[in-house]
């Protein structure tokens, strides 16, 4: 039997992303910054982004004892449609450019440098994940649209497209309900 290796669960970890960052108005163009992130009641983290340095300073209390303070720099780069910039924080561990930042052993990194981390569905065997198919499938039939155009110009719409593929999927999780069902 395999021992069993308990991953750190992406989900589970407290994270910093540049769109609460872009909704709160941090990532202005030449300006600085003040404000306070929150999780619950009880955990906050002291924020200053300052666009002109392109940084964003960490202050927090890890695990009631670890006072921490640090920097993250920050990336832009121009947008893809020839307009405007995207912007990234770039990992204290592995300067690789990412849109979100995990709480790990006290410090913010990218999901590359926690070792052995899963998405929660990694975890998941795959009979579970095809129960939790059949689900999405019911539900998303019905929100269907009874009007919704399956064809324009004789070729299919994505719509369509989408309707075949949880259809697929819906058929295998059958089949897989009935090998269960004989056992």
């Amino acid at each position: 039997m395999k021992n069993p290796t308990f991953p750190t669960i992406i989900e589970d970890c407290r994270r910093i992303k540049i769109s609460d960052l872009k909704r709160l108005k941090y990532l202005e163009q030449n300006s600085v910054k003040y404000g306070l992130l929150q999780w619950g009641e009880e955990n906050s983290i002291s924020v200053i982004v300052d666009t002109v340095k392109c940084e964003m300073r960490l202050q927090y209390t890890y695990q009631q004892r670890h006072e921490i303070n640090y920097t993250v720099a920050l990336c832009r780069r121009p947008a893809n449609l020839g307009f405007g910039v995207v912007w990234y924080f770039c990992c204290p561990k592995t300067n690789r450019l990412c849109r979100k930042l995990y709480l790990y052993n006290g410090c913010f990194v990218c999901r590359h440098a926690i070792p052995g981390a899963m998405y929660r569905q990694q975890t998941e065997s795959k009979k579970i994940r095809y129960f939790s198919v059949i689900g999405a499938i019911l539900q998303d039939r019905c929100e269907f649209k009874k009007y919704a155009k399956l064809y324009y110009n004789d070729k299919p719409t994505p719509q369509l497209k989408k309707y075949e593929r949880w259809n697929k999927r819906m058929q295998k999780a059958c089949q897989m309900l009935k090998g269960i069902q004989h056992l």
